[in-house]
C-alpha cells in the first residue's frame, strides 16, 4: 500500500500509461532506488501526515474500505480508495480550512460511496488498474475537495 502512495506521488495520476499496475509499481522502485536518505525521509514523512489527516477527516475506524460509505459492504481495505485518497488528500494546500468544512466533504464523499452506479464507486470496483478508472477516481476526487474548499 506505501508503494502505492509513493508510485502516484512520483509519476501522477496523468501520466499513468501502463497496462498493468505492477508494471507501474515496478518502475516506481526504480526511482526509489535513485532517491536520496533525505527525500525518502520525506516521502515517508508525508505518508504518515497524509494518514493522520485522513484519520481526522474520516474518523478513526474508517481503513479506507467501502464500509465508512454503507455499512452493508465489508470493511476489507480498497486499495483503490486507499491511493486516491492518501494521494489526494497529501495535495491539499489548505488542510486547516478542509478540516473545517470536513463535514460537507463527508456528505458528498459518502453520497458517491453509497451510489452503487456513480463513476467514482465504478472507478474503485472496475477495472481498477486501468487508465480510465484511474484517471475517473482521481479527477472526481480532485474535483470534490476543490469545491468542498471553495465553498463559502
Amino acid at each position: 500500500m506505501v508503494l502505492r502512495f509513493i508510485a502516484f506521488k512520483l509519476t501522477s495520476y496523468k501520466d499513468f500509461n501502463f497496462n498493468f499496475m505492477g508494471d507501474f509499481l515496478d518502475e516506481a522502485m526504480e526511482k526509489l532506488d535513485k532517491k536520496n536518505d533525505e527525500e525518502l525521509k520525506e516521502l515517508k514523512d508525508e505518508l504518515i501526515g497524509t494518514l493522520e489527516f485522513s484519520e481526522k477527516i474520516l474518523g478513526n475506524n474508517h481503513r479506507f474500505s467501502r464500509f465508512i460509505g454503507n455499512n452493508t459492504k465489508t470493511k476489507t481495505l480498497n486499495r483503490s480508495l486507499f491511493d486516491v485518497i492518501t494521494v489526494c488528500f497529501s495535495e491539499i494546500k489548505n488542510k486547516e480550512k478542509f478540516k473545517e468544512r470536513k463535514e460537507i466533504f463527508l456528505t458528498k464523499f459518502l453520497a458517491l460511496l453509497k451510489d452503487e452506479r456513480s463513476d467514482f464507486t465504478k472507478a474503485i470496483t472496475e477495472g481498477t488498474s486501468g487508465k480510465s478508472a484511474i484517471e475517473s477516481r482521481f479527477e472526481i476526487m480532485d474535483d470534490l475537495i476543490n469545491e468542498v474548499l471553495d465553498e463559502t
